[in-house]
C-alpha cells in the first residue's frame, strides 16, 4: 500500500457482476442476495389468487346465487388479472427481470468499463470514457467494505465502486478502506466553485421544488395508455352492471371494487407514480445538510462538454454522455446517460434572454458533437 499521505491511483475494469453486487448490497443489505426477495413473484400471484378465490367463495356463500358467483369471479378475476399483466405487480417486476432490463438498457452504458480512481488526502477523482467527476472527503457519506470491494456512498444510493478485482486480496481492500476512512475523517472542507468552459453561469442554489421538479422528468403521462382505458372501461361496465342488483352483498362489494379499478387505472397510478418519486427525492434529502452540496454551484457549456462545479463536486460530461436536455420556462434539465441530472434554473441569470440564450448554446454544441461524432 502506498503512503497514506500520498495519492493512490486505481486502474479498473468495472463489469456488469460488479455493478450487480452493489445494487443487491444497496437494496438488499448484505446477506441477502438469495432471499425470497430476488423472485418474489410467483408468491404475489398466487396470493392474489387465493385472495380473489376466497372473496368470490364469500359472496356466493352469503347469497347462493349463481349470479353473485359470475359476478364475484369476473370482477375480482378482472382485478387479479390487471395487476398481473398491467398493473402494480407486472409479470417483469421482480429483481432478477429488472436487473435484465437494467443490463440491456443503452443509458446505463458508461456504469461500467475501465474506470480510473486518484485518491488523495483531499478527495475522489474517477475518470470514466465519456465522464470525468471528483468529491472531495466532505461530498462522501460512508464508505463500505462488502466482500472484498470499495464503495464510497457518495448518496443513499449512489457510490463510487472500486470492484474485488481491483485488489491483490481482501486484506488490501481493507487497507485501502482504512486509509480512505483516516482521510475523511481528517480532510477539511474543499471547496469548488468555478467550472472550466467558454460560458460559465453566474451561481446559483438549486432548491427543494428543482429537486422535485427534475424526479418528475420521467414520470407516467397524465395521459392514460389505452391498455389502461380498456382495463377502466371493462371495470366500470362490470360495475355499471351491478344496479339492478344494489342492495345485494355483491353489489356493495363488487361495485366499488371495480369503481376504484377505474379510478386507479385514469388517475391514481399517475398520482402513485408522482408521490412515490417525490418521496424518493425527499429521503434524498433528508440526511442533514444534504442541500449543502447544492449551494454556490456554476455550470459551464464548452465544445467538447458540459462541467458543472459545487462546493462537494466537480463533474465533466462529453456532450456523447448527455442523453437528454429538456429546456423549461423555469429550468433546464440536463440528462447523463447514467441517470444524473444537472439543473439549471432560469433564476440563475439575470434575464430571460440570456438564460435562454445560454440553453440554445448548449442544445447546439450538443448537436454539433454528435453530429461530428456520427
Amino acid at each position: 500500500m502506498a503512503d497514506e499521505e500520498q495519492p493512490i491511483r486505481i486502474d479498473c475494469d468495472v463489469t456488469w457482476e460488479d455493478l450487480r453486487e452493489f445494487y443487491n448490497f444497496t437494496n438488499l443489505g448484505s446477506g441477502l442476495r438469495y432471499t425470497w426477495l430476488a423472485n418474489y413473484s410467483w408468491r404475489i400471484y398466487f396470493l392474489g389468487f387465493l385472495m380473489c378465490l376466497g372473496a368470490t367463495l364469500l359472496l356466493f356463500a352469503l347469497e347462493r346465487t349463481l349470479i353473485s358467483l359470475l359476478l364475484g369471479a369476473g370482477s375480482f378475476g378482472l382485478i387479479y388479472a390487471w395487476f398481473v399483466f398491467d398493473g402494480v405487480f407486472r409479470r417483469d417486476r421482480t429483481w432478477e427481470k429488472n436487473w435484465q432490463r437494467f443490463k440491456q438498457d443503452p443509458q446505463f452504458v458508461n456504469s461500467i468499463g475501465p474506470t480510473s480512481y486518484e485518491l488523495s488526502p483531499r478527495g475522489v477523482l474517477e475518470s470514466r470514457r465519456e465522464t470525468t467527476a471528483w468529491r472531495p472527503w466532505s461530498g462522501i457519506e460512508r464508505i463500505e467494505l462488502p466482500q472484498g470491494a470499495v464503495y464510497l456512498y457518495t448518496g443513499p444510493v449512489t457510490a463510487f465502486v472500486i470492484p474485488a478485482a481491483a485488489f491483490s486480496s481482501a486484506e488490501g481492500a481493507g487497507r485501502l478502506a482504512d486509509t480512505l476512512r483516516g482521510w475523511k475523517r481528517d480532510s477539511a472542507d474543499a471547496h469548488w466553485t468555478i467550472a472550466e468552459g467558454e460560458t460559465v453561469t453566474p451561481r446559483f442554489d438549486v432548491t427543494e421544488a428543482d429537486i422535485y421538479a427534475s424526479a418528475l422528468l420521467s414520470a407516467k403521462p397524465l395521459a392514460p395508455a389505452r391498455s389502461e382505458l380498456g382495463w377502466a372501461a371493462f371495470s366500470g361496465f362490470i360495475a355499471f352492471g351491478m344496479w339492478p342488483w344494489s342492495h345485494s352483498a355483491t353489489a356493495l362489494v363488487v361495485g366499488p371494487w371495480c369503481a376504484l379499478t377505474v379510478f386507479y387505472s385514469l388517475v391514481g397510478s399517475r398520482l402513485l407514480d408522482r408521490f412515490l418519486r417525490r418521496r424518493h427525492a425527499r429521503k434524498q434529502l433528508a440526511t442533514p445538510d444534504r442541500l449543502a452540496g447544492f449551494t454556490g454551484m456554476t455550470l459551464g457549456i464548452a465544445a467538447d462538454g458540459l462541467p458543472e462545479a459545487s462546493p462537494r463536486s466537480r463533474h465533466k460530461e462529453s456532450w456523447a454522455a448527455i442523453a437528454r436536455i429538456v429546456p423549461q420556462e423555469s429550468a433546464t434539465f440536463f440528462l447523463n446517460r447514467t441517470g444524473l441530472v444537472y439543473i439549471l434554473p432560469a433564476r440563475a441569470f439575470p434575464t430571460e434572454d440570456a438564460y435562454f440564450d445560454f440553453v440554445e448554446k448548449a442544445i447546439e454544441y450538443r448537436r454539433q458533437a454528435l453530429d461530428s461524432a456520427a
